[in-house]
């Protein structure tokens, strides 16, 4: 009898145990963010984005806390930045249409392809600030910026 009471004792350890190892967890994943760069004009070269964090050197185009791009198509592009953590940022689209990797400007420095900025955002006579142009996103789920792409008159 001892012996039956000691092995369901045993059995029922065992049982927590492993409902303790195989129960789910909570979900503290980071969220998702997808970004669209609408009015997208030709087919020709990259759409870059560029996610700035609050408190990283913004708009600096050598210090993006995550990037990425897709190959340009006319109409509209997008891109997914996955897992990223809750907070603050701001977003940079660029139409590469050169394959340069970077933002293209005149001698006066009016960009010569397309650009836009989260919140569809803009400054006058250089890049909006981060606070204009930034956004939350969320530890879960997804969040979507649409950023449409300004092109300047004279720009190629």
């Amino acid at each position: 009898m001892r012996q039956e009471q000691a092995l369901r004792q045993l059995w029922a350890a065992i049982f927590v145990v492993l409902a303790a190892i195989l129960a789910p967890l909570p979900s503290a994943q980071a969220g998702d963010l997808r970004v669209v760069a609408e009015g997208v004009r030709s087919a020709l070269g990259n759409v870059i984005f560029a996610l700035h964090r609050e408190g990283d050197t913004y708009p600096d185009k050598d210090s993006p806390f995550v990037g990425g791009f897709r190959r340009a198509t006319v109409g509209t592009v997008g891109l997914t930045f996955g897992d990223l953590p809750a907070g603050r940022y701001a977003l940079v689209a660029v139409h590469d249409e050169n394959l340069n990797r970077e933002l293209d400007i005149n001698r006066l420095g009016v960009p010569t392809e397309g650009v836009g900025f989260s919140n569809n955002s803009v400054g006058l006579f250089e890049p909006p600030g981060f606070a204009d142009a930034s956004f939350e996103t969320k530890t879960d789920g997804e969040v979507t910026q649409s950023i449409r792409l300004i092109y300047l008159p004279g720009s190629s």
